[in-house]
């Protein structure tokens, strides 16, 4: 099952198939499902950044405007030694 693809009035009991109360119900609530799976994609990358391949570490690293370059280090040991907010410009100081 693809949840951000949900179709809750499939899932729902036969009689309430029919029922529009339900069926608005659940047309109101699907777009609010699919965020909270994105949302929680999101931060399954950002919890296990020092498990993503490298690849992905460069696709991060690009779209966090990360510069490895300050520390000549790699971009991956970058991520995966937890100074992306030093080198991004975080303000956890």
């Amino acid at each position: 099952m693809i949840l951000t693809a949900l179709d809750l009035v499939s899932l729902l009991p036969g009689f309430l198939r029919e029922d529009v109360f339900s069926q608005a119900v659940c047309r109101a609530l699907e777009p609010l499902l699919s965020q909270i799976v994105t949302d929680l994609d999101l931060l399954n990358t950002y919890t296990s950044v020092d498990r993503q391949p490298d690849g992905v570490l460069d696709q991060l690293a690009v779209g966090w405007g990360v510069n490895s370059n300050i520390l000549n280090v790699s971009v991956a040991d970058v991520l995966k030694e937890g100074l992306l907010d030093e080198i991004a410009g975080g303000d956890d100081k």
